[in-house]
């Protein structure tokens, strides 16, 4: 029987209630305090928390990263050792999803940089390792992203880096856009 280790983000829900060991069926639906979970995946035990770099398992995933021909990873490394973009700035946050210690993906939510609008954020730097890929992951670090810039952005946009990108995002909720920064955008007003 697999398990699923959720760790909601200290802003969700008290640390004490984060932790919620699960046996469930894909796609259903769990209450937990404020928050309801949705399960996508049966098979992995991860942990979803806030980050800052540099942070161990930060190499692996840039060297996985390059070794696919994605320099993004190595852009956050970058922005982050410099300074130009810490993920600190009100709304923001930098995500990492943790099985055991391993740090397997990385996410981050910006003020959109070519929005010139505070209230566009910005999904930017997700990346999964390979070996942990299809099992829910991205998805999952999507969802906390995009659950952090409610109340903060009215609008979330993002460059998918590949076709099978762009399908989980449409998947998500995020519509295909043409605006020349992005491939995709969510609007967060009006949601009920």
């Amino acid at each position: 029987m697999a398990f699923l280790v959720i760790r909601c983000l200290p802003f969700m829900v008290p640390r004490q209630q984060c932790a919620l060991k699960l046996q469930r069926r894909w796609g259903q639906l769990i209450p937990c305090g404020v928050l309801t979970i949705r399960i996508y995946a049966e098979t992995v035990t991860t942990a979803i928390r806030e980050i800052e770099l540099p942070t161990p398992g930060i190499e692996q995933l840039r060297s996985d990263a390059l070794g696919e021909g994605y320099n993004f990873v190595e852009t956050l490394i970058g922005e982050c050792s410099m300074g130009t973009n810490r993920y600190d700035q009100p709304g923001e946050t930098l995500l990492g999803c943790f099985d055991g210690d391993a740090l397997v993906a990385v996410g981050g939510l910006n003020v959109d940089p070519f929005a010139n609008d505070r209230d566009v954020g910005r999904v930017r730097r997700v990346y999964v390792r390979p070996a942990w890929r299809n099992r829910g992951i991205g998805r999952a670090l999507v969802t906390a992203l995009v659950e952090r810039a409610r109340g903060n952005f009215r609008c979330v946009r993002l460059r998918a880096e590949n076709p099978d990108a762009g399908r989980l995002y449409e998947r998500m909720g995020f519509e295909p856009t043409t605006e020349p920064e992005a491939t995709h955008a969510m609007n967060l007003e009006n949601e009920g």
